[in-house]
């Protein structure tokens, strides 16, 4: 049964290895609070994640289930603000109110990464705090939250010029502007000291440019967080994006139509789809569209679904409900079977076994540096056959210190433990 448990659902994401992205987030915050500040700076990420699981650490230590459990509590508190929302802004009191809240915890987007030592199950619940402050009047919530959101990641911006847009359309009192005044001015600080230490980077980045695919399916990819090609989330992807879809047309037709549902389907609409339409639209000159970067909007088109889903008979909601039940179970299913990271943790393990004090871990692929430094050790892992210039800075460059970069190995009885990319490893030196 423990086996099942932790092989054949979600608990799988909880305990498996350790990914570069997470292993990076475990390095960056286990360093002083200046240096975090500065090594964010000079990265893609701003500073809070990272001082958050500083102090995280120092309590409850860095084992994997400690620092992955940080983004199980954020999805859990995602689920309670959820809650307050639909009674207090869509006004959804009837026991419909917890199957709605059953959509949330079995999301497939929801549920990877509330097990992922990143900083992207914070960027949903403080995005969704946002919202629900904004549109419940809560000035100093709606207020924290966003600047929060914006010290966890940039694209949580996008957010908020949805707000801004929703305020302008909705020609709200010119003084309830000053609520995103404040924020830009309690941000405004972290974009100085950005401007100041940030360092050069490479034009480089990984991201594909979106295809004609990625824009017709963008409504199932921000429900699902689908960022591969794989065939075998195709049915439950499609079945969600046609579903999707039929929020839509209803939240327009409410639109259009004027009557008593067409502000919350506005705010619902921007909330679900303009970060990803202004992502999307950015990367026809540089790709920066990615699912996990605009999560966020995952709450939003939930709760559009489940607007349009509270609009229709009984028997017809609850004929789709258990469709959206069952499609989003599949797709967890594909996603345990298809989306495993690499066991980087046991073959540490076996190294471990026969290594020296004076040996050394040698990696071939620089995305590998940063896990191997989290199971081994960071005094005695090396990158090989690579120059400093050729990493990447997405990688974690900031990170990488030019004397960990080595293109000889280590002088016989000294040996190096090559670690490959495809994870297998043999044992070097030089004579």
């Amino acid at each position: 049964m423990i086996n099942f448990l932790l092989t054949q659902t979600p608990l799988v994401f909880l305990t498996q290895s350790f990914w570069r992205d997470e292993a990076f987030s475990f390095l960056m915050a286990q360093q002083g609070i200046w240096q975090i500040l500065i090594n964010t700076a000079k990265d893609f990420s701003p500073p809070l994640y990272y001082l958050f699981l500083h102090f995280w650490m120092m309590i409850f230590g860095s084992s994997e289930i400690a620092l992955r459990s940080v983004s199980l509590i954020f999805f859990y508190a995602t689920i309670y603000v959820v809650d307050h929302f639909l009674i207090d802004v869509l006004k959804i009191k009837t026991k419909w109110r917890y199957a709605y809240l059953l959509l949330f915890a079995i999301n497939p987007f929801l549920i990877y990464y509330a097990s992922e030592t990143r900083m992207y199950s914070m960027s949903v619940f403080l995005v969704t705090a946002s919202w629900y402050g904004y549109l419940t009047g809560k000035k100093k919530l709606h207020i924290v939250m966003s600047v929060l959101s914006l010290y966890t990641h940039y694209f949580t911006a996008l957010a908020l010029v949805s707000q801004f847009l929703f305020h302008y359309l909705q020609k709200k009192h010119k003084s309830d502007v000053s609520a995103f005044v404040w924020i830009a001015v309690l941000f405004a600080p972290w974009v100085v000291f950005t401007l100041i230490f940030h360092g050069s980077t490479d034009g480089s980045f990984w991201i594909t440019e979106p295809t004609l695919k990625t824009f017709w399916l963008t409504p199932g990819i921000i429900l699902t967080g689908f960022e591969n090609s794989v065939k075998q989330y195709s049915t439950p992807l499609y079945g969600l994006t046609f579903i999707a879809y039929g929020a839509i047309v209803m939240a327009l037709k409410n639109f259009i139509n004027k009557n008593d549902k067409r502000e919350t389907s506005t705010y619902l609409l921007l909330w679900a789809f303009l970060p990803a339409v202004l992502a999307l639209t950015a990367s026809l000159i540089k790709p920066v569209f990615l699912a996990r970067y605009i999560i966020f909007s995952v709450t939003g088109i939930s709760l559009l679904i489940i607007y349009s889903l509270h609009q229709l008979k009984p028997p017809v909601r609850l004929g789709v409900y258990v469709l959206i039940v069952i499609l989003m179970l599949q797709y967890n299913g594909a996603q345990i079977a298809n989306k495993k990271k690499g066991d980087i943790r046991s073959l540490i393990r076996q190294i471990n076994l026969s290594i020296s004090p004076n040996d050394s871990v040698y990696v071939e692929n620089e995305l590998d540096f940063h896990a191997a430094q989290y199971y081994f050790g960071p005094n005695r892992v090396f990158i090989y056959r690579k120059t400093y210039d050729e990493i990447p800075q997405f990688v974690g460059k900031v990170l990488i210190p030019r004397s960990r970069v080595v293109s000889t190995l280590p002088l016989y009885p000294r040996k190096a433990f090559v670690i490959h990319s495809d994870l297998s490893y043999d044992v070097q030196s030089m004579n």
